[in-house]
């Protein structure tokens, strides 16, 4: 396809012909409403939501691709279901 070709640029027509991965197709549109709904909270009865406090964690950068079991492991960190 080329990029000068109608409807290339838009996501649901990209969707309907099926030429996105289905990561895509799936996480765009939940993307989409959280969005909406962020920028509209009061509609949605979220506006007098507290928001927890960030997270802090440590980076760790690895010369070489590493098995999440392995730091699991060595960590005492159980892996995420």
């Amino acid at each position: 396809m080329r990029s000068s070709e109608p409807g290339l640029r838009n996501f649901w027509e990209l969707r309907n012909r099926a030429v996105l991965p289905a990561e895509t197709t799936n996480y765009v549109p939940i993307i989409l409403a959280m969005t909406i709904i962020e920028k509209n909270a009061a509609e949605y009865g979220l506006n007098d939501i507290q928001m927890d406090p960030p997270l802090e964690y440590d980076t760790v950068d690895l010369p070489v691709p590493t098995n999440l079991a392995l730091v699991s492991d060595l960590t005492e960190t159980p892996l995420p279901n």
